[in-house]
């Protein structure tokens, strides 16, 4: 299943967009913005991936907002934060963080890494 993440600021459904974002990094443009969540993203989860990674921007109402697709993986991804790596899964609506035992069970039974 592929996923989608829509990144912007939203209040009282007016779209505020990801110019705060922007400026909050070094090459403050969408070409900065989309270089830091690839390097976001090799770091954590690894560059093998890069290839079933989009991102893509999109201007709403005069705003920037970035959407994000990840594809399907043929392998586990694990996701590192500082000195721990993770297993997350989608479950529903909501997303978990599985154990080492529960991580190897889903593993297994998963058609997509087989």
């Amino acid at each position: 299943m592929n996923g989608y993440i829509v990144s912007s600021e939203i209040h009282n459904l007016y779209i505020v967009g990801i110019e705060k974002d922007i400026h909050s990094i070094p090459k403050n443009n969408l070409d900065g913005f989309s270089l830091t969540l690839t390097d976001i993203f090799n770091t954590r989860m690894g560059a093998d991936l890069s290839n079933i990674v989009k991102i893509i921007f999109h201007t709403i109402a005069g705003k920037d907002i970035c959407r994000v697709i990840a594809g399907i993986s043929t392998r586990p991804v694990y996701t590192k934060e500082g000195n721990i790596t993770k297993f997350y899964i989608r479950s529903g609506l909501s997303t978990r963080d599985l154990n080492v035992e529960d991580a190897i069970k889903y593993i297994s039974a998963s058609k997509n890494f087989k």
